[in-house]
């Protein structure tokens, strides 16, 4: 289950809500292949049975070898005017899935709002032709520059950006531009008080620096609480008390010297 709507949780008992919407839609082709029985070129429903009750396969399931594919948007009992065979349907997918083809380049600066997802890049060995190549384009990589690179390695189309941080290669998945949605809130509507700002600022400059090495993930701990005897319990206690929004943020600050500023 997603949940769109959470408690932004500023302090136990000290919450507001915040609405968390999509930002990225996948990357959908025109063409999407559906099932028809071979026989006869109807639809093949849910039940992978053929939707024609004159045909043999209506009453018992089709093999692989006995279906084809059509891009046509098919109801039950309608028959395909153009089909194709599984064998070209699949290799119109497998093209690209064992290479990394280059676009061009971006600066490295590029828009993080973009990247849907991350990985490492390392030879697959440490010596001959593949770790020279390996070591060249690293060393490419070294400058300002990043490159702009398509694959299907996870068996659907993505667009990536190749570079260097730090000494390590990363490949970043990133958005096409039909792929990200426009915001629905529009922030330059904001308008608060200097006295808002500056409560604001001393929250944030309160909170202790983050320091990911000693996170511990909490579903883990959960389950080590389990195994040792003691379950977790769900029951969760509702705060009905409404404060200010100016309270949930209060830490100690110079009220005067915000008067003052106001």
């Amino acid at each position: 289950m997603v949940v769109s709507k959470l408690d932004f949780e500023i302090a136990k008992g000290k919450s507001f809500k915040v609405k968390i919407e999509k930002m990225q839609d996948e990357l959908h082709s025109e063409y999407i292949p559906h099932t028809v029985c071979s026989s006869d070129m109807y639809k093949i429903a849910r039940k992978n049975i053929c939707t024609n009750p004159n045909c043999k396969f209506h009453t018992e399931f089709p093999s692989s070898d006995d279906t084809k594919r059509t891009f046509e948007k098919l109801k039950n009992g309608e028959q395909a005017q153009e089909t194709f065979e599984k064998e070209h349907i699949d290799n119109c997918k497998k093209l690209d899935s064992m290479t990394f083809k280059v676009l061009g380049s971006e600066p490295k600066d590029f828009d993080r709002t973009r990247i849907m997802g991350c990985a490492y890049v390392n030879p697959v060995s440490t010596k001959g032709i593949h770790y020279q190549g390996y070591c060249l384009l690293w060393s490419a990589l070294q400058g300002e520059q990043a490159i702009s690179v398509s694959h299907a390695r996870t068996g659907t189309e993505k667009l990536g950006i190749l570079t260097v941080e730090n000494g390590i290669m990363y490949l970043y998945d990133v958005a096409h531009t039909e792929q990200i949605r426009e915001p629905k809130f529009d922030s330059s509507k904001i308008d608060v008080s200097v006295k808002t700002i500056g409560i604001a600022k001393a929250w944030i400059e309160s909170l202790k620096p983050f320091d990911i090495s000693v996170i511990e993930s909490q579903t883990t701990k959960n389950f080590e609480n389990l195994a040792n005897g003691k379950p977790i319990t769900t029951e969760i206690q509702e705060i009905k008390e409404e404060i200010e929004a100016e309270e949930l943020f209060a830490v100690e600050t110079n009220d005067k010297e915000l008067v003052e500023e106001n």
